[in-house]
């Protein structure tokens, strides 16, 4: 898919935004049109409810080409997309998710609107140390399990489309994600979709994402994308994919580890953890005691995690009493159920 051209000419677009309120903007259209089956690709700068301008991918449907099932996929797409963005927007994982800005479903050829990444994709990034591989591996897993507390797997993971800019890890669009424990439709290309993914068979994990994840690690290791439908041959001589990781490459989805197991095995904190604490004011004053008591014994932070940076007062500070940690609250469900398709069992 060539890329696309950000000159072009102006187009009105009425489309409506995560916040729900339609949008009336004067786009500038890129020229150079990536063509996939029935969808047109295209840069664009938009227009937002705030007036203020974004650099954008344009996702339209063909009415010529386009069919009712395809219809019915974007508004899948726009509800998976809606409730990650009513989720995570505002919080720490914002930015690991590629920003849906506004979609129409119901225009004679329906199109969403994504922020274009500002950050090079996986596939070119072959060369990195093992240290870089190492967190790129714990951030994809920490996302596919943040997906899987909202209900989701977003089946689309490739090496392609998610990118890193050397500290945040993006996954792309969501144009395949759909419900947990759903009839899984055939979705996908090897090596990055699962077996189980591309035949349709089964209902839908998160561990379908947990195949992709391993998939990109070892492109990322070996520069090779691997066999499709099996564990690649090398894996015990490829250093950190012989560990915890090597379960990822079981060809059945209930054979490969659940995202919280996964997490433990590395040693990497669980982000549901986090996404269940509440708003807490005193959240940064935890971080500054936590941080001024290592310093005076002379060693690291006990490990708060601070929603915020908290900022470190001086060693001469006297260190004042703790604050209380708040009580554990159940991960916010804002978006979830707003859409039938997530409430149906078929």
């Amino acid at each position: 898919m060539s890329s696309p051209s950000w000159l072009g000419y102006k187009q009105s677009l009425s489309f409506w935004g995560t916040d729900g309120v339609r949008v009336d903007s004067l786009a500038e259209m890129g020229t150079d049109v990536a063509t996939v089956g029935a969808w047109r690709r295209r840069a664009a700068t938009v227009t937002v409810a705030d007036g203020s301008q974004r650099r954008c991918v344009y996702h339209q449907l063909s009415a010529e080409q386009g069919d009712a099932q395809q219809r019915t996929a974007l508004e899948r797409e726009v509800a998976a997309a809606m409730l990650i963005a009513r989720s995570f927007d505002g919080t720490v994982w914002e930015r690991s998710f590629t920003s849906l800005i506004g979609y129409n479903t119901v225009a004679r050829e329906p199109f969403v609107i994504y922020a274009a990444a500002d950050a090079p994709a996986l596939a070119g990034l072959n060369a990195l140390a093992i240290r870089e591989q190492n967190a790129v591996a714990a951030a994809l897993v920490r996302l596919v399990r943040l997906l899987e507390a909202v209900g989701i797997a977003h089946r689309g993971i490739d090496p392609h489309t998610t990118t890193w800019d050397g500290a945040t890890v993006t996954l792309g669009r969501p144009s395949a994600a759909d419900r947990i424990g759903r009839r899984r439709r055939p979705s996908g290309l090897g090596p990055w979709a699962s077996p189980e993914q591309r035949a349709g068979s089964g209902r839908v994990d998160a561990r379908d994402d947990l195949w992709s994840v391993g998939r990109i690690l070892y492109r990322l290791d070996t520069g090779q994308d691997g066999p499709a439908d099996r564990a690649p041959h090398d894996l015990e001589r490829r250093g950190q994919l012989s560990g915890p990781l090597s379960r990822l490459f079981e060809v059945r989805a209930e054979h490969r580890p659940g995202t919280a197991e996964l997490l433990r095995a590395l040693r990497v904190s669980d982000p549901v953890d986090e996404y269940r604490r509440p708003f807490d004011p005193l959240d940064e004053g935890r971080k500054a005691y936590d941080d001024l008591v290592a310093q005076r014994l002379g060693g690291r932070s006990g490990g708060h995690r601070a929603h915020r940076p908290g900022g470190t007062p001086p060693t001469g500070t006297p260190i004042p009493p703790r604050p209380a940690d708040p009580p554990a609250a159940d991960p916010p469900t804002q978006g979830t159920g707003l859409f039938k398709w997530m409430r149906r069992d078929g």
